[in-house]
């Protein structure tokens, strides 16, 4: 019997652990969000915001919801936070470094404060 392409992936699927796949279901849930939820809630936040609640928010959940909704990159709270500005607090440097590739002029975005990103992670660590 041929294999389809289809049939690897799903074998493949069967194999890893539950953690796993628990992992990747709410990878796949935060990218949906990302794509969907497109208008800010009452406090400007968007799911890429509220994804850096979790400090241990991991690279591919916002690489994700970033190409989920590239707009959200740039997109402000009510704070004027960007998500540069979430990355710096809870100090996740290799999400700071994907931001500012993806994006190398967020750096100079200041919140209602007037704090820079560099601002908050002077002031978090």
């Amino acid at each position: 019997m041929h294999e389809t392409i289809l049939t690897k992936p799903l074998l493949l699927l069967n194999t890893i652990s539950y953690e796993s796949k628990r992992f990747l279901q709410a990878q796949l849930e935060w990218e949906r969000q990302a794509r969907e939820q497109s208008q800010p809630d009452e406090q400007g936040l968007l799911p890429i915001h509220r994804a850096f609640q979790d400090s241990d928010v991991s690279l591919g959940t916002v690489q994700l919801m970033i190409f989920g909704n590239p707009e959200s990159l740039i997109a402000r709270d009510n704070e004027g936070f960007v998500p540069l500005h979430y990355a710096c607090r809870i100090g996740q440097l290799d999400v700071v470094k994907f931001l500012l590739d993806f994006d190398e002029g967020s750096y100079k975005e200041f919140t209602v404060r007037g704090d820079l990103p560099l601002h908050i992670t002077l002031i978090t660590s």
